[in-house]
């Protein structure tokens, strides 16, 4: 069973604090079929515009795809996959996710194959709340 566990504000943990414990489990239900998606997941956000629905999205470093979800009670619905990249690209290796201004940000962990050779499939992926948004 994946999950996911929301915290209720960022901040660190000094010596002397506890650690953060979670406000809440979140189970995504229906489970996501592919294990590599499902053992991957790097982050998620949400932007919270007016009193409509948020549009949320996670990520992952080992897909080419973000995949929108919603929130429901204590369940992350997995919903459409919005692909980042070209087909010939294996994976975004997206590590982080943030929301502002009305865009998406992604944030990646290197721009080198661990081999040293750069990889073209590490650009700054944008995509506007809208789903058309400039890209790569």
């Amino acid at each position: 069973m994946a999950a996911a566990s929301m915290t209720g504000g960022a901040h660190s943990a000094g010596p002397a604090e506890k650690p953060l414990e979670p406000k809440q489990i979140l189970h995504i239900q229906p489970p996501l079929t592919d294990d590599k998606e499902a053992e991957n997941i790097s982050g998620a956000a949400c932007a919270f515009v007016s009193d409509a629905a948020p549009s949320c999205l996670l990520i992952g470093d080992e897909k080419k795809y973000a995949r929108f979800f919603t929130l429901k009670g204590d369940a992350l619905v997995p919903g459409k996959q919005l692909y980042l990249l070209p087909k010939e690209f294996d994976e975004t290796d997206a590590e982080g996710i943030a929301f502002s201004n009305g865009m998406y940000f992604l944030m990646g962990s290197y721009g080198l194959k661990k081999s040293g050779d750069f990889q073209d499939s590490r650009c700054p992926p944008r995509q506007r709340r809208s789903g058309h948004g400039p890209g790569c």
